[in-house]
């Protein structure tokens, strides 16, 4: 690698670290809550932190590419400002070869992406997802204590009589059932117990030997059924409050075991059309840190009074719109209004088309369409807001 490469390959690899943990952190946000809480109920620091570390295998996949596109926008356009894009051109570097560092990058990102989409990605997904229903179902079981009303679980109060120490029976039991309506429903058991389903991610209270007893609306009528047994499913995602967003019910499924899944279903299938969507997406979506890359080099080059800052919101404007046509293409390819294979790689497919336009143009240099149109909107804006401090 030449001089300039390295020192160029220095610079966006340094920017790209501290993106990185940015885009990673901020991603993240909405499950601080959720280990919030963890740590408030007694969970030990070092399982919380083994669950961030499982939930941060899906979460690079999401922010690998806008770091790389932003790591590339921000060093070049910071080139660009400080006319060290001139010199280079001066001293007869093509800006051809000023793209092979960006590249470089992108390839080495491309490759990890692939591990991450393709095996490291569903082994955290699932990694987490046991681990939390392991942790909310023993905090359930903690919630569960005698001659107290519970009212920590959605649409149940539940009333114990008793706890036999070093067992799993729960004895006299008082359930009100507000799942009905505007009338509850009371049920009694002589006994039950907890089971815990990881694979369903469900936890089931067994009921034996009781009675429901639930008036009619209109309080006229008053019905009476007994039971040997009885089910009552309580809601994992409700057990923790600060559990907005709900918790992945289904296992993942890394690329050779979801191959072996399709060949199972048949192309009428319900989750046919949406698995195969997911296949495609394992391979598509790697290569956007490859292109990213070289958009965010060009667009950084084009545009030098941008500087970093400038660079950083061209990035997350273009990312945005990518995200917005991978969401767009997901849903068509769902339902099979695309076919998949091209819902999955139609924004690849959009951004190789604008590279392939905006690469020889930057070299020319002349515009280069919707990257300049982005620049100029966001130069009007902070004339505006400049002048209006002033």
């Amino acid at each position: 690698m030449k001089i300039l490469d390295r020192y160029i390959f220095r610079e966006l690899f340094s920017l790209l670290g501290i993106l990185l943990l940015v885009f990673t952190f901020v991603i993240s946000l909405w499950r601080i809550p959720f280990f919030s809480e963890l740590v408030f109920l007694g969970v030990p620091v070092s399982e919380v932190l083994k669950l961030m570390g499982y939930m941060a295998l899906p979460l690079m996949t999401l922010s690998i590419p806008p770091a790389i596109l932003a790591a590339a926008a921000m060093t070049y356009s910071r080139f660009s400002s400080d006319g060290e894009i001139t010199a280079m051109k001066a001293a007869g570097q093509s800006l051809y070869k000023l793209l092979v560092p960006p590249l470089l990058l992108g390839s080495m990102a491309l490759a990890v992406m692939f591990y991450l989409a393709l095996f490291a990605e569903p082994w955290g997904a699932n990694a987490f997802r046991s681990e939390a229903f392991r942790i909310i179902s023993s905090n359930i079981s903690l919630k569960l204590k005698e001659g107290a009303f519970i009212k920590d679980f959605d649409q149940f109060v539940i009333y114990l009589e008793e706890i036999p120490p070093a067992s799993s029976t729960l004895k006299g039991i008082m359930i009100v059932d507000y799942r009905g309506g505007k009338t509850p429903r009371a049920i009694f058991a002589r006994e039950g117990y907890l089971l815990r389903d990881p694979e369903a991610f469900k936890i089931t209270l067994k009921l034996k030997d009781g009675s429901i007893h639930s008036p009619s609306d209109d309080g006229r009528k008053y019905n009476l059924l007994t039971f040997s047994q009885n089910d009552l499913s309580l809601d994992v995602n409700k057990a923790l409050t600060s559990t907005k967003r709900r918790l992945e019910r289904k296992k993942k499924l890394d690329v050779i075991k979801l191959r072996e899944k399709l060949k199972t279903l048949s192309s009428d299938h319900r989750l046919y059309y949406p698995m195969l969507m997911e296949y495609h997406e394992m391979f598509a979506a790697p290569f956007a840190v490859l292109l990213f890359a070289l958009i965010g080099a060009t667009v950084g080059i084009r545009n030098r009074r941008l500087k970093r800052s400038g660079g950083f919101v061209v990035s997350i404007v273009i990312a945005f719109l990518y995200y917005t046509i991978l969401t767009v293409g997901k849903g068509l390819g769902d339902e099979n209004v695309l076919p998949p294979l091209l819902a999955a790689w139609l924004p690849n497919i959009i951004l190789c088309g604008y590279c392939l336009f905006s690469i020889p143009r930057v070299n020319r240099e002349t515009s280069i369409g919707l990257g300049d149109l982005i620049v100029g909107f966001i130069k009007i804006r902070s004339q505006r807001s400049q002048g209006g401090k002033d």
